[in-house]
């Protein structure tokens, strides 16, 4: 069991990684193009794994926001003990 949490933190670290990286570097992407832009289907949905990234989560969080096919984030915050948690309420859905 020890190994199999031990292997989901390192895939989380891994996913972390170039996550942070990719918003990082957005400013330099350009936009895909597909064949026919036209039938380029609707919407997605974003997970954003977290952990003490309070630097940077609220960034990206607004940088998906401004996305038009972003249709929903998740984040996934791993227990945070700094203020990721409290940076993320500002943006919860009110139904």
């Amino acid at each position: 069991m020890a190994i199999w949490i031990g292997l989901c933190r390192v895939v989380v670290a891994i996913l972390l990684f170039f996550v942070v990286t990719d918003f990082s570097n957005l400013g330099r992407l350009k936009k895909l193009e597909t064949a026919d832009d036209s039938h380029a289907s609707g919407v997605v949905s974003v997970i954003v794994p977290a952990r003490e990234k309070e630097r940077n989560i609220e960034r990206c969080v607004r940088s998906l926001l401004a996305q038009q096919r972003v249709h929903e984030i998740i984040v996934v915050d791993d227990n945070s003990t700094d203020l990721t948690p409290t940076i993320l309420c500002k943006y919860l859905k009110k139904d």
